[in-house]
């Protein structure tokens, strides 16, 4: 048989769905809200096949510039030959979910930020870099 390139060409295993996971959709991913700037993953459900992103970008993490009635537009990276992209894509939201990138990192700069607020109420000499500049100010 001829050599096919379609849009949904070597999809067959990536777009289907999981073991024991077929039928509706849990009332939950609707349920989920969406701000521009959260960080989302591409994960696409091939039951449904309005709003679905190529499959170039499956799996991807990307960041939400806009929000719709039904759909969400998400900021991909995509590299082409020696650069990297960003592209502009409306997905619904059957198709994302939201990420846990960025969870490790708000949890390291609140506790950052905690830390800086004990030191200025104290007089203890806590080691963080905002307290090492203000110590060099009161040198000068």
């Amino acid at each position: 048989m001829p050599h096919a390139y379609g849009l949904r060409a070597r999809t067959r295993h990536l777009f289907a769905r999981p073991f024991r996971r077929h039928g509706q959709d849990p009332i939950g991913r609707m349920l989920v809200n969406y701000r521009i700037g959260d960080y989302v993953d591409a994960v696409v459900d091939g039951s449904k096949h309005l709003g679905m992103p190529h499959k170039v970008y499956c799996g991807r993490t990307g960041r939400v510039f806009d929000v719709g009635k039904r759909a969400i537009g998400v900021i991909f990276n995509k590299r082409v030959r020696t650069t990297v992209l960003p592209k502009r894509l409306h997905v619904r939201f059957e198709h994302l979910r939201k990420s846990r990138c960025h969870e490790e990192f708000l949890r390291r700069i609140r506790a950052v930020s905690y830390t800086h607020l004990r030191a200025h109420e104290t007089v203890l000499d806590l080691v963080c870099r905002l307290l090492l500049e203000k110590k060099k100010k009161k040198k000068k």
